[in-house]
């Protein structure tokens, strides 16, 4: 999402981007059509630049997301996206389009079986209606609501995952770039500051579905 404004200058700070991908992460094949010559800038992705891309998010041979339609602004280069879509961005022009296949590594992370969290349901507001596949809401250390699955229930507790839903998955992003441009100095601070923000309440977990829905998972960290 594009960042929002403050005042003041940039700050030199510390950056989550690490440089080009390692490897050969994608492929070319999109089925993004290619823009008009004439709209390609000179400038490619790189940090300290505001990047739109749309993308199709897909994990087992299926659709997990799609904003083709509706693109996403981020700084570059302050861990706005996951690290694989970061790194597979780098140097990329307008009107690019690129598939990356992420590790999990990559993308929302390792399962971790120690993350899963048992609440006591007669304590909880809703807890007694709650049921397997269902959505609750709790408040993380740094004071974020997390909506989180009930994946056990039994006569005293509620069971929830912890786990991002695509965590342990290898994902594949179809996408393309549809603007890059210098970033504005109250753009790079507010980035910087959201990162330094994220690095002290690591442990929060995000996700983009609410309670009781289907949805995707969140791409911006």
């Amino acid at each position: 999402v594009d960042s929002a404004a403050a005042a003041g200058g940039p700050s030199p700070g510390r950056r989550r981007f690490g440089g080009a991908p390692a490897g050969p992460l994608w492929a070319i094949d999109s089925p993004f059509p290619a823009l008009p010559r004439a709209d390609f800038a000179t400038a490619g992705v790189a940090p300290d630049t505001v990047v739109t891309i749309s993308y199709r998010l897909s994990a087992d041979g299926e659709l997990v997301d799609d904003i083709s339609d509706a693109p996403i602004s981020f700084v570059f280069g302050y861990g706005q996206v996951l690290p694989g879509l970061e790194e597979g961005l780098a140097g990329l022009r307008r009107g690019t389009h690129r598939r990356l296949e992420l590790a999990p590594a990559l993308a929302f992370g390792e399962r971790d079986e120690e993350a899963m969290l048992e609440i006591d349901r007669h304590d909880f507001p809703g807890g007694e209606a709650a049921e397997v596949g269902s959505w609750i809401e709790v408040t993380g250390p740094d004071g974020l609501e997390v909506s989180l699955p009930v994946v056990e229930v039994s006569e005293d507790a509620l069971l929830v995952d912890r786990n991002h839903p695509l965590a342990g998955k290898t994902v594949v992003f179809e996408v393309q770039v549809r603007k890059v441009r210098p970033a504005r100095d109250e753009e790079i601070q507010a980035a910087q500051q959201e990162l330094d923000e994220q690095l002290v309440g690591e442990s929060a977990i995000v996700y983009g579905s609410q309670p009781g829905t289907e949805g995707s998972p969140d791409l911006v960290q």
